[in-house]
């Protein structure tokens, strides 16, 4: 009996610390964590996971749809043999279940085909929360220089 009441006090230790995690992480910082992934997928040419972040829902001023996404991705993935991004800039906007996302970053590619490019980018990606999960609904990019 001793056992079971140590397992179950331990239990419910664990499921305490779950919620007072769940509830002391704000939206911005789960933000901050899809962006730092999406980053990391991106570097890491991992069309599944950059997909992740989509809306199946987005819709841009460029016609871009999802699956047009997709395959824009696809394509410079195998067009880039290596991709770098640096985020210099990042400010988060929270409305409810919507959020803007305000990004400068700086971008490096390198291809055999057209040797090494890097640009400075600036960005304004729209979140809308799909399920209790943060995606991407369009993006807006402002061209630095």
């Amino acid at each position: 009996m001793k056992e079971f009441l140590k397992f179950l006090l331990i239990l419910i230790l664990i499921l305490a610390a779950y919620q007072a995690f769940n509830y002391f992480t704000s939206e911005e910082r789960r933000l901050n964590i899809i962006i730092n992934r999406g980053k990391g997928a991106i570097e890491r040419k991992d069309l599944g996971k950059c997909m992740r972040y989509i809306s199946p829902d987005y819709s841009d001023e460029y016609n871009q749809t999802y699956q047009s996404i997709k395959e824009d991705t696809r394509e410079a993935f195998k067009k880039y043999d290596e991709i770098n991004i640096w985020i210099r800039k990042r400010e988060i906007i929270l409305k409810e279940n919507k959020a803007e996302v305000n990004l400068g970053i700086i971008i490096s590619v390198e291809s055999s085909e057209t040797g090494s490019i890097k640009g400075q980018e600036r960005f304004t990606l729209y979140f809308r929360k799909e399920n209790g999960h943060w995606r991407i609904i369009k993006v807006f990019p402002l061209r630095i220089r």
